[in-house]
């Protein structure tokens, strides 16, 4: 049985059979409000990965976590929310840090519970939070760093292209 629902295209769930013992698995979650707008949060200057960076939610599996439980702990840490649902994998990409530790990230599109308007960030680890639509995620994005701008725009894939704006003619 897989954690997590399979999700579009090439990109089939993870069993716990399937983890490479050699990584360090991360877990993430595009978490979408009633108005199709992704949540993000900018991470503090003083972390040890991407300082500054706008990001969705997520952390390491912890050894012996399963992803839907590293999943459902990470939401709860950094917002305060609860994972009610899991919609789909969106991403699955590796990458090494800083740190030289080789890394497989594994991100969803989730639905929580909570009050959506009041996050409980974890201040020593993140500054700013906002709900973005896809014209804030395409204004963050045109601000970051093509590396910078990774997890922007996986949320902006899911949300949608941004809308032009019209102007009015006189």
């Amino acid at each position: 049985m897989t954690e997590f629902a399979r999700g579009h295209g090439p990109r089939p769930a993870l069993s716990e059979q399937d983890r490479d013992p050699e990584l360090q698995y991360v877990v993430g979650a595009v978490i979408l409000d009633g108005a199709g707008r992704a949540y993000v949060q900018q991470r503090s200057w003083q972390v040890r990965h991407f300082p500054g960076c706008w990001d969705i939610v997520g952390g390491h599996v912890d050894p012996g976590e399963s992803l839907y439980g590293a999943l459902t702990r990470e939401i709860r840490e950094e917002t305060g929310w609860e994972l009610t649902r899991v919609h789909r994998v969106a991403s699955v990409f590796d990458w090494c840090g800083n740190d030289g530790i080789a890394r497989r990230e594994i991100d969803t599109v989730a639905e929580v519970s909570g009050d959506l308007g009041r996050p409980a960030l974890e201040r020593d680890k993140f500054i700013h939070w906002t709900w973005a639509d896809a014209n804030a995620l395409q204004k963050l994005i045109e601000s970051s760093t093509f590396e910078e701008s990774t997890m922007l725009r996986l949320c902006l894939d899911i949300v949608g292209p941004p809308q032009k704006m019209r102007h009015k003619v006189r």
